[in-house]
């Protein structure tokens, strides 16, 4: 969560750079965690291991088919992007002692994560920090507005809107399921930056799941799930409704009953109908580094050249259109975490690490939500809400 936050810093002394190092961190402490498969992978369920397995095949065939087609650098580092959250995943599956704890600490961190980058986010709203503004201008990101104050799709910490606006997401879920004692501080910070982050998807998606988790609960949790709700709904709504916040979310809001005029939905509908055919009649695939601008460029295409055909909105599209026909596989796969993992719905645990999936799951249609940060949140929570839901089946 504080990464980008740490290079955006660095680039203030050393100047902007499209690749920092910095960025590297998190990559090298998550490899860290394949260094336990080796010894650790008999431990695991054969059950709730399988479909984990089934998207590193996957992987393997897009590495090999992208190092030939776009070069070995751009390869690595989307073969990185993608497969280290399902390996960190594969490291909780694989060590289920100890399984109430490991998600308590998990979570607990999540909450006060929601916490931390909530007040940052609005820090950036209201003041937007020169490091912040510095690097909106070095990376030339129009869509999240402008690096002035109030002009901004909140990002928080995190390197865009989107990523930022699912980790509170899950931050405000988990604080509500599990009743941490930082729960207030963090459902409040962390819906006013869901919020502020203007990400539609991410809203609609924290609703279906917040759903999920009332009709998951049982009588006593109901009347405190609603009691909790009202009480946040008490406390923010006059926060955003008397303060600079309320006509940026109330203009945000509008879009949703007039999708004519959205913009962004408008785009969003014509990449679906332009690319479809594109990626669905990609038998082979272009394999992995032919999406996103870093990996574009390591391929070797010029900024002028990189345009939606290599960020593309879809998971689901940008998946067939990697993959080939091995992108059926994949998404079958990824179906099948989720059915192996539904939660026992008396742990308190593996129904808050499942609605955070829930939440996640949906904006495949709007986005990738399965590399680097924001895949960070839904494997990992996945094989906790499979880890946490009884050793009966395994």
């Amino acid at each position: 969560m504080l990464t980008p936050f740490y290079r955006r810093l660095a680039d203030v002394h050393g100047g902007y750079t499209d690749a920092s190092f910095v960025m590297l961190a998190p990559i090298a402490v998550t490899a860290c965690c394949g260094l336990s498969l080796a010894s650790n992978f008999r431990n695991g369920s054969p059950r709730a291991l399988w479909p984990y397995v089934g998207l590193m095949a996957v992987l393997v065939y897009g590495f090999f088919s992208g190092a030939l087609q776009n070069g070995l650098p751009a390869a690595t580092l989307a073969v990185l992007n993608w497969a280290l959250p399902i390996l960190f995943a594969l490291h909780i599956l694989t060590a289920p002692e100890d399984a109430d704890e490991k998600a308590r600490q998990i979570m607990l961190a999540m909450v006060w994560g929601g916490l931390v980058i909530g007040v940052y986010g609005l820090i950036q709203y209201l003041i937007m920090p020169a490091w912040d503004a510095e690097w909106m201008r070095g990376s030339a990101l129009e869509s999240i507005g402008a690096p002035i104050p109030r002009m901004v799709r909140v990002f928080s910490t995190l390197n865009s809107p989107g990523p930022y606006a699912q980790f509170v997401s899950a931050s405000a879920l988990i604080a509500i399921a599990t009743r941490s004692r930082m729960r207030w501080g963090s459902i409040v910070f962390s819906l006013i930056g869901l919020l502020l982050s203007l990400v539609r998807a991410a809203w609609g998606s924290w609703a279906i799941a917040l759903v999920m988790l009332f009709f998951w609960s049982n009588v006593r949790q109901k009347v405190a799930f609603v009691a909790t709700a009202l009480a946040a709904i008490l406390v923010i709504t006059p926060a955003i409704a008397f303060s600079p916040l309320g006509e940026t979310i109330s203009a945000r809001f509008a879009t949703l009953s007039n999708a004519s005029s959205d913009t962004s939905y408008l785009e969003r509908v014509d990449l679906y109908r332009r690319f479809s055919s594109t990626a669905l009649s990609s038998i082979a695939g272009v394999g992995l580094g032919r999406t996103g601008v870093i990996s574009a460029r390591l391929s070797g295409q010029s900024p002028g050249a990189i345009d939606a055909t290599n960020n593309i909105d879809s998971g689901v599209l940008e998946i067939f259109y990697t993959f080939g026909l091995f992108g059926a596989m994949f998404l079958v796969m990824f179906g099948a975490i989720y059915v192996t993992s539904w939660p026992d719905r008396s742990n308190p645990y593996g129904v808050a690490a499942m609605v955070v999936a829930v939440s996640c799951g949906p904006l495949i249609f709007f986005g990738n939500p399965l590399t680097g940060a924001s895949g960070m949140l839904l494997y990992p929570f996945v094989a906790l809400a499979r880890l946490n839901r009884g050793r009966t089946d395994d």
